[in-house]
């Protein structure tokens, strides 16, 4: 009897400790598997964030396009719409706001284009001559 229950008791420890090892393991695999798919997901957002700033940084070049061109139309009497000033008011605002947030770009290429458009904006206004 106590043969048995030797025997008996061996192959349930035995079980009970291979089934532990067995839920270690697969907790191992499993924490292997998030920590990959956490690396994917950080990845992914570093990705993205450098997307968004390569993206802003075009925004902010486009801006200072549009104003450059504008004030070079201003320059040479071509009128334009009350919308046209508008438009190009927001490119400025967006344009001072990157460039403040943004040291390290090359903010100094449109100042005397803004100043222009701003002065003109005021005349037109004041004179009510839009096309």
């Amino acid at each position: 009897m106590e043969f048995w229950q030797t025997l008996l008791g061996g192959i349930l420890g035995g079980g009970v400790f291979g089934f532990i090892q067995f839920l270690i393991t697969r907790h191992d695999t499993k924490k292997g598997k998030d920590n990959k798919v956490i690396q994917a997901i950080e990845k992914i957002n570093d990705h993205l964030t450098e997307l968004d700033e390569r993206m802003a940084k075009e925004r902010a070049d486009d801006s200072r396009r549009n104003i450059i061109i504008f004030d070079d139309e201003i320059r040479r009497k071509l009128g334009h719409s009350e919308e046209s000033f508008n438009q190009v008011n927001e490119d400025i605002t967006h344009y001072i706001e990157y460039c403040r947030s943004h040291a390290n770009y090359q903010n100094s290429k449109a100042v005397s284009a803004i100043q222009n458009i701003r002065e003109t904006y005021k005349q037109v206004k004041k004179e009510d001559s839009f096309i």
